[in-house]
């Protein structure tokens, strides 16, 4: 879950305007951007609440949307807004007579896609790696937060693709569309889902990292069960294999398994019963990976959720 604006910023608020102030209500869509900033999301409702003369008819606005609200009995008011365009906005609360409150929100752009920059991916990629998709927050749509964005579709059914779009960012800045573990509670160990085309990394606090990846194509299929990290090896092999990490030994029908680095990663099952990992990806994977961790798999071999 993103963090919301806290008392003590909702205070400061307030101490800017004598007569009363716009505050940020946790959980009502009013996100956190680094520096303090607050941030909303262009075309979704958010609400903003405050305090008022007992009574009196509070005007709250926001980029030409307006709405006038009661202040209750203990001065107490609320409002639901949307900002309709992408960008920065103030949200201005008055009652009459009185000088108006003001808190400033940028208004993200739910349709980022790869190659943008900005505010609006910054939020993405924070609601992204709130959820344990691994992706970097720097502002910048990159390959990194396509193959996050990839990881999120893949687990929630969507479209694979790395493009975000609004059913994807909507819900995941709402903190919903995580990872779910197959082996709730069992500490540190490894999960392979092949449905959904993912591999999930869990320490003893939970879920650690969630990856996109691709599996055994058919006639090589990846094989189910449960497998301990028997051999690690760095850099490139001659099977033009990249950091690999063991987990099932070679039978007279296929190879040795391994989650490694590769260069082709496609969204559909398409190794030689390996787990691929996309090359950048691949160093920080292994090196978190330890001989003797545990290592399900389980799921679909042909990739597919239905």
């Amino acid at each position: 879950m993103l963090a919301r604006l806290t008392a003590a910023a909702a205070l400061a608020l307030a101490a800017a305007a004598p007569a009363q102030a716009a505050t940020v209500a946790p959980g009502d869509g009013v996100h956190r951007l680094p520096g303090s900033q607050s941030a909303v999301i262009a075309g979704q409702p958010f609400q903003v609440s405050g305090s008022a003369a007992p009574g009196a008819r509070v005007l709250v606005s926001a980029a030409g949307e307006a709405r006038t609200v009661p202040a209750g009995p203990d001065g107490r008011y609320q409002a639901q807004l949307a900002v309709a365009a992408p960008g920065w906005t103030a949200v201005r609360a008055s009652e009459p007579g009185k000088p108006p409150a003001s808190l400033r929100a940028y208004a993200a752009d739910a349709s980022v896609a790869p190659g943008a920059s900005g505010l609006s991916v910054t939020l993405l990629q924070q609601s992204l790696a709130a959820l344990k998709y691994a992706v970097s927050v720097d502002g910048t749509y990159g390959a990194g937060t396509g193959r996050a964005v990839m990881a999120y579709r893949k687990v929630n059914e969507l479209a694979r693709t790395p493009a975000a779009g609004p059913e994807v960012y909507v819900p995941a800045a709402a903190g919903q569309g995580g990872y779910k573990a197959r082996l709730a509670g069992s500490g540190r160990h490894l999960e392979g889902d092949l449905t959904h085309q993912v591999l999930a990394l869990f320490d003893a606090r939970g879920l650690h990292a969630v990856y996109t990846v691709s599996t055994g194509r058919p006639g090589l299929r990846t094989p189910r069960g449960t497998f301990r990290i028997y051999r690690q090896t760095w850099g490139w092999n001659s099977h033009g294999m990249l950091d690999p990490s063991y987990f099932a030994h070679g039978t007279a029908s296929r190879s040795a398994c391994a989650i490694h680095g590769y260069p082709y990663v496609p969204s559909f099952p398409d190794s030689h019963c390996c787990f691929r990992v996309p090359v950048p990806d691949s160093r920080r994977i292994h090196a978190w990976i330890r001989v003797g961790d545990s290592f399900t798999v389980f799921g679909r071999q042909d990739g597919q959720p239905r």
